[in-house]
Order: C-alpha cells, then structure tokens, then sequence
C-alpha cells in the first residue's frame, strides 16, 4: 500500500457498511414480522379444522424464490418457512 499503511478492507468506502447494517436490519424486521403473520394463518387454519400447513402454497413459497434469486433462493426460501415453524420468534422487529 501507498505509504506503508495498511488498510481495513472497505475502508474509505464511508456510508457503505452502514447502509448495509441498515438494510440487514431491515430484512430481520421483515422476516419476524412474516414469521408472525404466517403463524397467524397457521393457527386460523388449525381453528378452521384446515391442516396447519399447506404444501402446495409452500411450494409456490420455495419457487417464487428460487426464480427471483436462482439456486440460493430455494435454500432461503426454506430458511423462511423454518422461520415460522418456531413457536415464539427470536427477537422482535426494529423500530422503522
């Protein structure tokens, strides 16, 4: 490096990580907030007499992201609907 001092990587990229936590963070508030809804439609199902699940909107679920994110997308897809399988959420969404 110029001036014999070693630099961080991403330093001088001012901004950048930043915005980076920011949207991080904003994804973890969206996927708690889904969790909550689909456990919402998970019970209304049960009290509905309706198996709590529904494969083929799963499916529907694992291919939307798949198509829209290639070959990771399936494995995030299914991260998702883990996601909802827990009975209490990790943590709760961040304030906007």
């Amino acid at each position: 490096m110029r001036g014999g001092a070693e630099r961080a990587p991403g330093e001088g990229l001012p901004g950048l990580a930043d915005g980076l936590d920011s949207l991080d963070d904003q994804i973890i508030a969206l996927l708690l907030r889904r969790a909550e809804l689909a456990r919402g439609h998970r019970s209304a199902r049960r009290t509905a007499g309706l198996p709590a699940s529904e494969l083929t909107w799963e499916n529907r679920v694992l291919s939307r992201y798949g198509a829209r994110l290639g070959r990771p997308g399936t494995g995030i897809g299914h991260a998702v609907l883990a996601l909802t399988d827990q009975d209490t959420p990790t943590g709760t969404p961040a304030p906007h």
